[in-house]
């Protein structure tokens, strides 16, 4: 059997996806003719190194529509972005204020360009969700050149953007937003997107929210921010061989968004309430920070771990969710879902034979780092250790649950018990962690 085969045998498991990619596999008719689009630069068709025709006219429209000073095209997802984006904002040697919750890309962007880190502190709730940051932590971490902030979360949860960009901009520091997660936002809700905050540069993953393909992206331009030094990021990050077929895709997704998309996605969020209210009837929480997407449901079932519920949800009633945690799925809904999936997720819940709310571990994260030195990794020497022996040595690599992404050992980070003990936790939650090995070894420094 070949990997197409176990491919679509893995895919043919799933009767509604709630997981990315944002267009769920429904919309084959934006993307008709694959290899036909599957060219490279030739007479005609441009150079995204050097745009002057039809790629230059497509990031010309794709500016008309979001309303940007420039809007780039990026076929290396969000990663290839962010690290473009930092590059056109920093110099060598500046530090960057990252919030926690920042995705593994940002932390290896810093690393390759030569950045440190003042990372910021997340605000935690009643429930223990420590996933977004406030005015107040920003102020409390060291000094930094640029901030960058990543909103929404991987959980949904939106960063109070207008206080942070105008805190930052006052101090004549350059806002860079991670907004991944958020490509849909500047269609039915701007106010919550860098965009319109005014961010000097605002990063979506194309492919997350929208119907694009995997690894598709936007790099969107507002402040005054050189161009040229985007551009120069850019050519930088991305292979000498860009698709066509995804950057194709790129224009059609936001042409779709534009046009169709913002009509469905306020149909899908006023579709919601009754769905809420039955969930609520029967205890099933949905839960939420002080402000949320609508469209990422963070579900928590009493008596269920994280992995129960998705699990079950997936085997019982082929729904495949995002991620999940100690205690909660996360499943996410984009512009081309509607009451037939919320019906199906919120029926699927509903049944779930009822059961004693379980003790639940506190999800209290370890106790912050507040200043990265990033350093070449290249010149270390290191050993592989079981990561329950390394407390008091100093991490070798990135420890990443994974999804989400957010680091929670940094290289050069030297290991506490606390930190260990939160690793165990997640292992024992059936939690996948990137940076230990089958044998749960992690490289140390020596």
């Amino acid at each position: 059997m070949n990997f197409e085969d176990k491919l679509r045998e893995a895919l043919d498991k799933e009767k509604i996806s709630f997981h990315f990619p944002g267009h769920k596999g429904k919309c084959g008719d934006l993307y008709p003719d694959l290899y036909g689009l599957d060219t490279t630069e030739t007479f005609g068709t441009d150079n995204l190194a050097k745009p002057e025709g039809i790629l230059k006219e497509s990031m010309e429209d794709l500016a008309k529509i979001y309303g940007t000073r420039a809007s780039y095209l990026g076929v290396g997802g969000s990663t290839m972005a962010l690290y473009a984006g930092l590059y056109s904002l920093t110099r060598e040697g500046q530090t960057i204020g990252l919030p926690r919750n920042s995705h593994r890309s940002l932390f290896q962007a810093a690393e390759l360009l030569h950045l440190n880190i003042s990372l910021i502190d997340l605000e935690e709730s009643q429930e223990g969700l420590g996933t977004w940051i406030s005015l107040k932590t920003v102020k409390k971490a060291p000094n930094f050149d640029v901030l960058v902030v990543a909103s929404p979360s991987y959980y949904g949860h939106l960063a109070p953007l207008k206080d942070l960009v105008t805190y930052a901009h006052e101090r004549k520091i350059p806002v860079l937003v991670d907004e991944a997660h958020g490509s849909h936002l500047p269609f039915f809700s701007r106010e919550d997107s860098g965009l319109g905050q005014g961010a000097d540069i605002t990063v979506h993953s194309v492919h997350k929210m929208l119907p694009g393909l995997t690894s598709t992206a936007l790099l969107h331009v507002q402040g005054e921010v050189d161009l040229d030094r985007v551009q120069q990021g850019i050519k930088f990050f991305t292979t000498t061989s860009p698709s066509y077929l995804m950057m194709a895709s790129i224009s059609r997704a936001v042409d779709w968004m534009d046009q169709v998309g913002r009509g469905k996605v306020l149909d899908l969020i006023q579709a919601m309430d009754p769905f809420y209210q039955d969930l609520d009837q029967a205890g099933i929480e949905l839960l939420r920070g002080p402000r949320q997407d609508p469209l990422k449901w963070l579900i928590q079932v009493p008596g269920y771990t994280g992995r129960e519920v998705y699990e079950r949800l997936f085997k019982d009633y082929g729904l495949a969710l995002e991620m999940y945690d100690q205690n909660r799925a996360l499943a996410v809904l984009s512009p081309v879902d509607g009451k037939k999936e919320l019906a199906a997720l919120t029926e699927a819940l509903l049944s779930f034979p009822k059961r004693e709310p379980r003790p639940r571990k506190p999800l209290k994260m370890p106790e912050l780092v507040d200043f990265l030195e990033t350093k070449d990794r290249r010149n270390f020497k290191m050993k592989k250790i079981d990561f329950r022996k390394a407390v008091g040595l100093y991490a070798g690599d990135f420890v990443t649950p994974y999804p989400p992404g957010i680091p929670l050992l940094y290289p050069q980070g030297k290991i506490n018990q606390d930190q260990v003990d939160y690793l165990q936790d997640l292992l024992e939650a059936g939690i996948s962690l990137e940076g230990l090995d089958e044998k749960l070894r992690m490289n140390v420094i020596q």
